[in-house]
């Protein structure tokens, strides 16, 4: 499950710098809460069958297994985005 979420995490986010093209620094709320929804989202797609056949559950409950801890992880995949453009800034392009 690890190698998905950071290959998804890699073609996400090359695919969503491209469509949304600009100064990341400039992203502003409404842009980032937009990324980290889609992120999550589209990567329940993959993640609900892998619960459902890991742990032996229902489409329902891996469902719902599924979207508590992708609201846990909402807020950190906002957070984690925001500081990267920032150190990214600092680091790279400095």
């Amino acid at each position: 499950m690890a190698w998905l979420t950071s290959s998804w995490n890699f073609v996400f986010n090359w695919i969503f710098d491209k469509l949304v093209p600009g100064d990341r620094l400039a992203r502003g709320p409404i842009i980032r809460t937009i990324h980290a929804v889609l992120f999550e989202g589209l990567f329940m797609l993959a993640t609900v069958p892998i619960i459902m056949y890991m742990m032996q559950m229902t489409f329902w409950m891996a469902f719902m297994t599924d979207i508590t801890m992708t609201l846990v992880i909402l807020g950190y995949t906002y957070v984690y985005n925001w500081v990267y453009d920032r150190a990214r800034l600092y680091f790279v392009e400095a």
